[in-house]
């Protein structure tokens, strides 16, 4: 029996919640040290890191191979001018939110382990709020409540099309044949909140969304806990007590119902009775070959994961031109023509006071999501530069708003990430739970943030879905010493 802190979440479907961070019990730790099961986890992201814990946890000797020379994956935090700034995922999940949804009960149960994590990494957070902000609609700074009834009728106007649509329709096709009878004012204000609460968490237009892609409100994404030092910290106590080799890319694995071999690009092979592969889907895609072939309906589940683009950059200013104490600045179009959304209202039309985190520090974030995201990726440092001055000269025509410098994330150019989410249909992602060992039919899982069943697409859907596979990687070790135990028995007593 496993410890009973350990249980299956049936809301998530496949998706374990296990806390393993107590370890198992001291005399199921002992029985397993009979034969040490092993197992090499691909992929030092937040999902292999939270499997190699509680794999290790359990008395299994692991080693993870990581692609790049640091864990994390796209959990990145750089140094800007002495900033930790996170160039991926950057903000710590809070607890203390109302459940609405099935989804928010299994969300939290993940969040409540994520959170003990950080706590034990001293990491600290800041609140920050998009309802905080500075608003602008063309070159015209609007008041508060202006900016209230845009986002409330956002709310509505996405209410409204997931409880009409259906997961093979558009978000945006819903909400165009929605809006001859709803007209909206301000159209170019709740555009660009469309943008930020809906299209940034799933790296897609609305063009693209289904139009059940959220069962959550616009609300759960407004307020955000910043990792004031970047979310490194919480990685790096992961990965503490963990044998990680880092530089080690996997292209080849081979896998059978006794056990698995990784192959590096180099050559170097990695044999293990259980093997854990948490990267990204789209690298799985391309990059990695498994023998034997997966099957038609593993490849299929793997096809369903489209690319999701999000990038971010940071802009570093002489000096701060902007109210230092609000938390963010919103710049909208003033055509309301432009219905619902359009690449434009996706790419630097949010930016974050990192004054707020890091005072002084002259510096705001922003991002491009979906095709907005794929067009600016192609845009020079410069280019970038200057079209983020030019959106901010619309709220402050008096200030001098070019960047002395940039940084940029550059996702969808990176061999080891080629996306910063992964877009999946909302009905499919609720079967898109980890592909497990019995699915496999061998000693090999996939876990990650595209894995993540009814929490794919988030960095709890990742970190679940580690949990999952090392769970069933736990039980089959369990089983096997079990199996050894009886054959020594038997043996003794011929």
């Amino acid at each position: 029996m496993f410890n009973q802190n350990c249980r299956w979440i049936k809301s998530i479907g496949v998706v374990c919640v296990m806390t393993f961070l107590a370890g198992c019990d001291d005399d199921e730790s002992e029985s397993r040290t009979d034969r040490q099961q092993t197992a090499v986890v691909v992929g030092g992201g937040i999902a292999g890191l939270k499997a190699a814990m509680d794999m290790q946890a359990a008395g299994m000797k692991v080693t993870v191979l990581e692609a790049k020379d640091r864990v994390g994956g796209r959990i990145h935090t750089i140094d800007a001018d002495g900033v930790p700034v996170d160039m991926g995922y950057n903000q710590l999940p809070a607890t203390n939110q109302a459940a609405r949804h099935s989804v928010d009960e299994a969300r939290d149960e993940v969040r409540s382990q994520i959170s003990t994590l950080a706590a034990a990494a001293l990491m600290t957070t800041k609140a920050r709020d998009i309802t905080d902000a500075i608003n602008a609609v063309g070159t015209t700074v609007v008041a508060d409540q202006i900016a209230t009834a845009a986002r409330d009728k956002a709310q509505q106007v996405v209410d409204e099309a997931i409880s009409t649509g259906s997961e093979n329709q558009a978000l945006q096709d819903v909400i165009h044949a929605l809006l001859p009878f709803n007209p909206v004012e301000n159209t170019g204000l709740m555009n660009v909140y469309m943008a930020a609460l809906i299209e940034k968490p799933d790296g897609g237009d609305m063009s693209k969304l289904p139009s059940l892609v959220s069962e959550k409100t616009l609300a759960d994404n407004q307020v955000t806990h910043h990792a004031t030092m970047g979310m490194k910290p919480l990685v790096e106590h992961m990965a503490r007590d963990l044998d990680v080799k880092f530089n080690m890319r996997v292209a080849r694995v081979e896998h059978t119902t006794t056990g698995a071999v990784a192959t590096t690009v180099d050559g170097q092979t990695f044999a293990a009775d259980h093997v854990v592969m948490a990267v990204p889907a789209e690298v799985l895609k391309r990059h990695v070959r498994f023998e034997p072939e997966l099957s038609a309906a593993q490849s299929e589940q793997l096809a369903k994961m489209k690319l999701g683009h999000m990038e971010k950059y940071v802009a570093r200013f002489a000096n701060t031109f902007w109210d230092n104490s609000k938390d963010h600045i919103v710049i909208a179009s003033d055509d309301d023509a432009e219905v619902p959304s359009t690449p434009h209202n996706g790419r630097f039309r949010v930016f974050y006071n990192m004054n707020k985190v890091h005072p002084n520090s002259n510096m705001l974030a922003t991002w491009a999501v979906g095709d907005a995201a794929v067009a600016a990726a192609g845009l020079s440092t410069a280019a970038v530069a200057t079209e983020i001055a030019t959106n901010l000269t619309k709220a402050f025509p008096t200030a001098s708003t070019q960047p002395v410098d940039v940084k940029r994330s550059e996702w969808s150019k990176d061999p080891d990430i080629m996306a910063a989410r992964t877009l999946v249909k909302a009905a499919e992602a609720r079967e898109a739970g980890p592909l497990t060992r019995k699915d496999m039919g061998s000693r090999l899982c996939f876990a990650g943030s595209s894995f993540g069943g009814i929490l794919s697409g988030s960095v709890e859907g990742a970190f679940a879905s580690g949990a999952v596979c090392a769970a069933e990687a736990i039980e089959k070790a369990a089983q096997t010493t079990q199996q050894q135990t009886q054959d020594a028995s038997l043996l003794g007593n011929s």
